[in-house]
């Protein structure tokens, strides 16, 4: 965690969870906000291209699986 939150935006606090061994996840991290114009795609956003990319950067990380919010879609119409 310290080698990846100083690389965090600054709208994003880190909190660390009880290691767990029920279904092989080590941590879990949860992004909330107190801002009301950020909505639950925009956190789950965050969480798929920032946070995801920037965990899997950190040496021993092997996978970032992100639940939750609601995911963005792109419709493409020909």
């Amino acid at each position: 965690m310290n080698e990846v939150t100083g690389n965090l935006p600054e709208n994003v606090k880190s909190l660390m969870g009880s290691i767990t061994s029920i279904m092989g996840e080590i941590m879990f991290i949860g992004l909330t906000t107190d801002n009301p114009d950020v909505t639950p795609m925009d956190l789950r956003t965050i969480g798929e291209w920032d946070v995801r990319q920037r965990l899997l950067g950190v040496s021993g990380v092997s996978k970032i699986t992100v639940m939750g919010g609601e995911q963005k879609q792109f419709h493409v119409q020909v």
